[in-house]
This record gives structure tokens, sequence and C-alpha cells, in this order.
């Protein structure tokens, strides 16, 4: 998925910088009243660019806080789903699905995993770590590292 990013980022960039070196082009070509859409396409392209860039950077970072300062949860493997309505260049993504129980409430909380761009292995353990936010439970990441590097 980092290839497709890059892949995206590799595409938009150029495209942006062509339209910012056409509205230069136009501006000092006294035609400022021509060079408005070519500014505009060119802020678009170059900030969908940066998105594609720095989102992975993002997640990373995010993953690393949450291993750093979430607190840890022991989860129960509840099954592999391949998920059907995300595809991209015509692959579907797979995602794990674990399960952990409140002592204290009794309540189940299932947790998903990142997308999984190859199958996962056949041999999943039974027990997955979780790491959650202690201020945000929403906010989790489950360690798919047993996985390899196919996230």
């Amino acid at each position: 998925m980092a290839a497709t990013f890059s892949l995206m980022t590799t595409i938009f960039l150029p495209v942006g910088l062509v339209f910012l070196l056409v509205s230069v082009f136009l501006i000092t070509r006294d035609l400022r009243r021509f060079a408005i859409a070519p500014i505009i396409l060119a802020i678009v392209f170059l900030s969908i660019s940066a998105g594609f860039y720095y989102y992975p950077k993002y997640q990373q970072q995010r993953i690393e806080q949450l291993k750093q300062t979430g607190q840890v949860i022991e989860t129960n493997f509840l099954r592999t789903q391949l998920v059907g309505n995300v595809s991209v260049n015509g692959q579907h993504p797979y995602q794990l699905y674990t399960v952990s129980v409140n002592a204290q409430t009794l309540e189940e909380k299932i947790y998903k995993s990142s997308y999984l761009w190859s199958k996962p292995p056949e041999n999943v353990p039974t027990t997955i770590k979780v790491y959650v936010d202690p201020q945000n439970p929403k906010n989790y990441w489950v360690d798919t590292s047993f996985c390899g590097n196919i996230g």
C-alpha cells in the first residue's frame, strides 16, 4: 500500500508543479486574470500530493505513540475476514478481528486490524496484543507483526 501512496505522490507532485509554472508564466506576461485557474489547480494537486506523502508517516507515528504510551490488552483471535467493499488494483484486503472481555463489566469489545494486503498466515496466534489509547479507547492498534510485513 505504501507503493500506491508513493506512486500517487509521484503523479500529483509534477502535475501540481506544472500548473504552478504555468501560473507564474502567465503572471510574468501580465496575464494575471488567466493565472487564477492554474494557481487553484496547482494548490489542489500539491495538497493532494502532500497528503499522499504525509499520511503514511502520520500513521506510523501514531502506531509508535500507541506502542509507547498505550495500554496493552491481550485479546483472543476471533476471525480473518476478506474486505469485499475495498479494492485496490483488483486486490481486496484482509482484516483480523480480535475480542477481549472486560473483567469488571463482562462486556465484550471487538477490535479490527488495519488492512492486510496479503493473506494472513493460517496459524494465527490465539492471543494478539492490542495497544489502546487510555484517553480514547476508540484509538487502538492491533499488533499484526506476526504476519510479517504485509500491512
